[in-house]
């Protein structure tokens, strides 16, 4: 990352920084893809991880700047740390959960149907029925 950012011999100062803003865009991605922290960053997001931290590094100092334009140069940034466009690079990892439809059910939840403005709905697993119900 360094070296994209055209810095031959950096500053201890220019290191830490560099460093700080590819952590948080390394972090960044192994939180939408629900990956621990220790884990190593996948592959195919390698280069969106350096695009994020050279993205982050320039923005800084700027921070919050919606438009700006000075000497026929204009920045506008989007809201966030990172740009949608990068973040939506970024396929979120499925997690263990599933939505799983039972036909039989639970004993922990009790059977029970209710009426709210003039709809009956029950919490049965296998049907939820909306109908009309008139009311006193």
């Amino acid at each position: 990352m360094l070296a994209w950012l055209g810095f031959s011999t950096p500053t201890a100062q220019q290191t830490a920084l560099v460093t700080w803003a590819a952590e948080n865009a390394e972090s960044t991605i192994k939180d939408i893809r629900q990956q621990s922290l220790v884990e190593p960053l996948e592959p195919k997001y390698l280069g969106l991880a350096v695009e994020m931290g050279v993205y982050l590094y320039e923005k800084r100092g700027v921070d919050g700047v919606t438009s700006f334009s000075e000497n026929g140069i204009s920045r506008v940034y989007e809201r966030g740390t990172f740009p949608n466009s990068m973040l939506r690079r970024i396929t979120p990892r499925a997690s263990g959960a599933a939505f799983v439809r039972s036909n039989k059910p639970s004993a922990d939840l009790p059977t029970s149907t209710t009426k709210v403005a003039g709809v009956s709905r029950s919490n049965d697993r296998d049907s939820v029925s909306a109908v009309p119900q008139i009311l006193p």
